[in-house]
């Protein structure tokens, strides 16, 4: 789980704290040396926040989600299967549709 990564700890103590766009570079620093899609892992954590905010009944959600959206369609598509073009996973395409549909209804 990402509660084991103290990076990932950093993170959340930083979006806690709504210092953002250090809590983004937290997680880019972390995985992008790995090759790993780091922009749907900062989606997770704005995923997280629009959930806290919406309990908290803050207005800020709506932007937590879109952001969330945002980061998730920068995600680069998987490398491809031999002889097919670049797609994104199924489940990916999934969550963005889903999270573009959550924030615009806000």
């Amino acid at each position: 789980m990402l509660e084991e990564f103290d990076w990932w700890k950093l993170a959340v103590e930083l979006e806690l704290q709504d210092r953002l766009t250090e809590a983004e570079d937290v997680i880019e620093k972390a995985m992008r040396p790995y090759g790993t899609p780091w922009p749907a892992q900062i989606a997770y954590l704005y995923e997280m926040r629009t959930k806290r905010l919406l309990a908290e009944g803050n207005p800020a959600a709506k932007e937590a989600a879109q952001q969330a959206s945002t980061s998730c369609a920068k995600t680069p598509p998987a490398p491809p299967p031999a002889g097919k073009g670049l797609r994104s996973p199924p489940r990916l395409i999934k969550f963005r549709r889903a999270w573009k549909n959550f924030w615009v209804s806000l």
